[in-house]
């Protein structure tokens, strides 16, 4: 499983730093990002190992939002309190959730595979998850609208 998952989030960081986001990717992207998050909250619950070393300087990502997209959207913060409405970005969502898998992929490539595990699922909890489920949303509504606006041949 760990391998797998490995394996999907290299790859998935690599989509992301070589893709433009644009309508024409919404599907592709909504399926990667449906699998990540599927396969993140399939990974055994583990400890860290070792000591990780949280001073060394993870990657992220360029992100790239097309001109055909909006960045820029809305969200309640906290589902339980009406007033926390904050606007984010795609491309906040994209660099967060592609940083935080570079800390596992970091580790796993270390051979440190049970620091790997503990920092997917651990941020998949506590951070890229939120992510992750806001973006889904997002981009949700995105294809939802090219179906209104008959531009679905955009991703046939």
């Amino acid at each position: 499983m760990e391998k797998e998952f490995y394996e999907i989030a290299k790859e998935f960081n690599e989509y992301i730093s070589n893709t433009i986001i644009t309508k024409k990717e919404i599907v592709t992207l909504i399926s990667k990002v449906t699998n990540l998050y599927l396969l993140a909250n399939s990974l055994p619950n583990v400890k860290a190992e070792e000591e990780i070393d949280y001073h060394t300087e993870i990657p992220s990502s360029t992100i790239r939002v097309g001109e055909d997209i909006k960045d820029r959207y809305w969200l309640i913060f906290d589902p339980y309190d009406k007033d926390s409405e904050v606007s984010t970005t795609i491309s906040d969502d994209l660099e967060d959730i592609t940083r935080d898998l570079n800390k596992g992929i970091i580790e796993y490539e270390k051979g440190h595979i049970n620091n790997a595990i503990f920092e997917w699922r651990t941020y998949c909890l506590f951070h890229w998850g939120d992510h992750v489920t806001n973006l889904l949303k997002t981009l949700n509504k995105i294809r939802n609208d090219m179906y209104i606006d008959d531009e679905l041949w955009l991703i046939e």
